[in-house]
């Protein structure tokens, strides 16, 4: 359990308010790989916690989570009505690493988290996203859930299952990022509650599992989504009659 152990207390330390755990998921790798110019259906999910606002802050905002995606105007809604934690957004398929970028603070040390990672790594490569400055781990969730528990299948859905964790909508960038999170946070306390838990450790495991059972609740409702929606059926309704 060494690994588990030590993100629990690398979080506990002093200098954990100088980390923030960064998740990615990327749906549609193979349309990514390609010309970016053609701008195919895509989707990139990001989920930033902060533990400089880790036990401070309500756990329901203790984490942002961001889907974004590329190509058509029907795949964005299909996306959108499927993202838990605000409003897909739009992008080119050439601008997906600055948006990256634009997200990871460089200046403060990075965890970088993925399930079954090593498919968006390569993606990550790919994009020549800098996986290297500031980022002081690399951390997969299927490879700590065969160490915590062993006896379980190693897709997520069922490593959240297993954790007690809610969850809903999985298959979209954003959801699999925030949910990921979740799952690392969830298996470093299983994980270091096997042995005996410190005082000085208590709050924090504490703060990660308010964090990582925070209730889902959808956000679809929010006006922006609708407006776009609607601009989108517009677009959509005049493109059939230009084609008529």
């Amino acid at each position: 359990m060494t690994l588990i152990r030590g993100i629990v207390e690398y979080l506990n330390e002093r200098k954990a308010s100088d980390i923030i755990l960064v998740t990615t998921d990327f749906k549609n790798l193979g349309n990514i790989k390609q010309d970016s110019a053609q701008n195919l259906d895509s989707q990139i999910g990001i989920a930033i916690l902060d533990t400089k606002i880790f036990s401070s802050s309500r756990p329901e905002k203790a984490m942002s989570t961001h889907n974004f995606a590329t190509g058509s105007p029907r795949y964005w809604t299909a996306t959108t009505n499927n993202f838990l934690f605000g409003m897909t957004t739009t992008i080119r398929q050439q601008d997906i690493l600055a948006v990256l970028e634009g997200l990871v603070p460089r200046t403060r040390d990075i965890a970088l988290i993925g399930h079954d990672f090593k498919h968006d790594l390569h993606i990550l490569q790919l994009l020549k996203f800098d996986l290297h400055t500031s980022i002081v781990r690399i951390l997969d969730t299927q490879k700590i859930a065969l160490e915590v528990l062993p006896d379980n299948s190693s897709t997520l859905g069922d490593i959240l299952q297993a954790l007690r964790c809610p969850v809903e909508n999985l298959d979209t960038a954003g959801n699999d990022a925030n949910f990921t999170s979740r799952a690392l946070l969830l298996l470093a306390e299983k994980g270091y509650t096997h042995s005996p838990v410190s005082t000085g450790n208590q709050d924090t495991l504490a703060s990660i599992r308010a964090i990582a059972q925070v209730a889902v609740s959808r956000q679809l409702s929010h006006p922006q989504n609708k407006e776009r929606q609607k601009k989108i059926k517009r677009q959509q309704r005049s493109r059939v009659h230009q084609s008529k």
